[in-house]
């Protein structure tokens, strides 16, 4: 997500995009220890193999997120909990909100 105004940074947005989807990538191509060891300072109170655990689980049911796309699925699905958490007091339209230009073109 960033502000309509940080598009204008074009070599900022597609460095940051290319270096999200790089990320993306890595998730589902390293081992879940190699993945559990990278985020496990955020977990500080957690033991490893339950960590480990847990990113296989999130993996096998395509929790994370694979390429920084944001389909209008997607989108709706984002809405639907916002709505269902009593945070959302109207539906924006997503053409009005999204703007994949530097997704699909990293992406492609």
């Amino acid at each position: 997500m960033a502000k309509e105004s940080t598009f204008s940074e074009k070599e900022m947005m597609d460095s940051f995009t290319k270096a999200l989807y790089k990320a993306q990538k890595w998730v589902y191509e390293a081992s879940s220890a190699d993945v559990a060891k990278a985020i496990a300072p955020y977990f500080e109170d957690t033991d490893q193999k339950i960590i480990e655990q847990v990113v296989t689980r999130y993996r096998d049911q395509e929790s994370f997120a694979k390429d920084p796309i944001i389909d209008e699925d997607e989108f709706q699905n984002l809405l639907d909990v916002m709505t269902e958490a009593g945070v959302l007091e109207f539906e924006p339209a997503y053409k009005d909100l999204v703007n994949r230009s530097f997704a699909d073109a990293v992406v492609k």
